[in-house]
């Protein structure tokens, strides 16, 4: 099966998926592994610091960059010639380089008006992070779309190792040596602006020779694709991040770094994410021509591959959730532990892109219309449970909007292309899926309440062989029930 997954021959999107999860996993556990040194070995007012310049920067980037990273996949999924992808390329590159200096710029000069939002003074210090890291990430975020889009996915997996190896081990070695956090900053700053120009010389060997340039023509193509997704991408940021900006006005530095872990997006989410960077370059060429049908059953396809990973990890740390924040963050952020649990039922609802087939088929206004309700009803609900139960409620807040704004997108994907809601997804694996893991996760509760294995080998590891336990069971009856199956090379 690998073998064949993997063949030169072999383009299905089951391969890309599975290459570009590896190759995400690889940053998930280095992304989660710095994140344990940070919170072991960093007060919480120094990582509640670098937490609030994340959420400056990503809302920054998010506005000014346009959607311009969304239209990577696209517009070379539909590239025939060499010619256009060079064009492409060369377009945006150029547009990317620019964007990301002004956001840069606006962020240092936003330095103040942070720091008085935040009350936190210290965020001055770091005024390095902010200019020039947003130009890093966006550029590195490009590095996945461009390889699925060539079909050269087999270049992520060293490339990953290499960054992997490299973040390691300035996290350590500034571990190890005791280094001020505001030297690690500069350091790690460092690695991601290295690893952003590989994506440079990448770009330049895909289109086989990119340079500084405008067109026009196509930047309108491209404006007219990507403006109504950034725009909806900025929302989406604010309004995944808007419960810790309103906590970060209204709770101390302290308590944002505890909500802020607990909230974080698991690194299992890379396989959603993966899935639908495969998915969308082959949805986008089967819409093209109308083959509404072998696009949805491609669809359905990847949300049972995605499924089945992300609720058997997301149903086992729901479960075991003390254990995992020891283990990730530390006995000082098990004070979020309701947090995290709540974050840990919303993963379910991102196993997949709600608005996936309308971003292949062009509906990108909807996608817009909907990111705003979804913010509007988010700031609403947050106000009000934050008022009644704290941190937990902007984490409940979060879930109901994240949910009614999702089935709002897949109703509205039923009316385009005019099919029912029942047979728009494979509801009846879905379901089956979900009951399975719902059984295991009481079966494994009581488990966990009635061994003693924990005063022996101590209560994470306990988790660890129960959870371990909990997967293989789970797999093997999926795929004994038919529930999950590969198709050999398909689109």
């Amino acid at each position: 099966m690998i073998r064949e997954l993997f063949s030169k021959k072999n383009t299905s999107f089951e391969r890309d998926s599975i290459t570009l999860t590896i190759s995400k996993i690889i940053s998930g556990l280095v992304q989660v592994f710095v994140t344990m040194i940070l919170s072991k070995y960093r007060s919480l007012q120094e990582y509640g610091t670098y937490t609030q310049m994340l959420l400056v920067i990503n809302l920054v980037t998010s506005i000014i960059m346009l959607g311009l990273p969304n239209s990577v996949s696209f517009f070379l999924g539909r590239s025939k010639e060499h010619k256009e992808r060079k064009d492409f390329l060369s377009v945006y590159f150029t547009l990317n380089t620019i964007l990301t200096i002004v956001a840069g710029l606006v962020l240092v000069l936003s330095i103040s008006l942070m720091q008085s939002y935040f009350h936190n003074d210290s965020i001055g210090l770091y005024w390095y992070f902010l200019a020039f890291f947003p130009w890093a990430t966006v550029t590195a975020s490009a590095l996945e779309n461009l390889a699925v889009s060539t079909q050269n996915t087999r270049i992520l997996i060293p490339l990953k190792l290499l960054h992997s190896f490299l973040a390691i081990s300035i996290a350590l070695l500034c571990k190890f040596f005791n280094v001020s956090f505001q030297l690690y900053v500069a350091f790690y700053l460092i690695c991601e602006c290295s690893f952003a120009l590989c994506v440079y010389i990448l770009a330049a060997f895909v289109g086989k020779g990119i340079k500084p340039c405008f067109d026009w023509n196509l930047l309108k193509k491209i404006f007219s694709f990507s403006v109504p997704i950034g725009l909806a991408a900025a929302v989406g940021t604010l309004n995944a991040e808007i419960d810790k900006f309103m906590l970060g006005y209204f709770l101390t530095t302290e308590e944002v770094a505890i909500y802020a872990n607990a909230a974080k997006e698991l690194p299992i989410t890379v396989v959603p994410i993966s899935v639908t960077a495969a998915l969308l370059p082959r949805l986008s060429k089967l819409f093209k021509t109308e083959k509404y049908n072998d696009g949805i059953d491609l669809w359905g396809r990847g949300i049972i591959l995605s499924l089945a990973i992300v609720s058997v990890f997301a149903f086992g740390c729901f479960v075991f959730s003390s254990d995992v924040i020891h283990l990730l963050y530390g006995d000082k952020y098990l004070a979020g532990d309701s947090v995290f649990k709540v974050f840990c039922i919303l993963l379910i609802f991102r196993s997949t892109y709600w608005g996936l087939i309308l971003n292949s088929s062009g509906k990108t206004k909807f996608i817009l219309y909907s990111s705003l309700a979804s913010l509007l009803l988010n700031v609403a609900l947050n106000f009000l449970m934050f008022k009644l139960w704290g941190m937990v409620g902007c984490a409940i807040a979060s879930l109901l909007s994240t949910v009614l704004i999702s089935f709002l997108q897949l109703f509205y994907t039923c009316k385009i292309i005019k099919m029912s809601i029942l047979k728009i997804w494979p509801w009846k694996k879905i379901l089956m899926i979900l009951f399975i893991n719902f059984v295991f996760a009481i079966l494994f509760y009581r488990l966990k309440e009635i061994l003693f294995i924990d005063l022996v080998i101590g209560s994470f590891f306990e988790s660890l062989i129960l959870g371990f336990i909990w997967a293989s069971i789970s797999f093997i009856v999926f795929f004994k029930l038919g529930i999950l199956t590969f198709n050999k090379g398909g689109q």
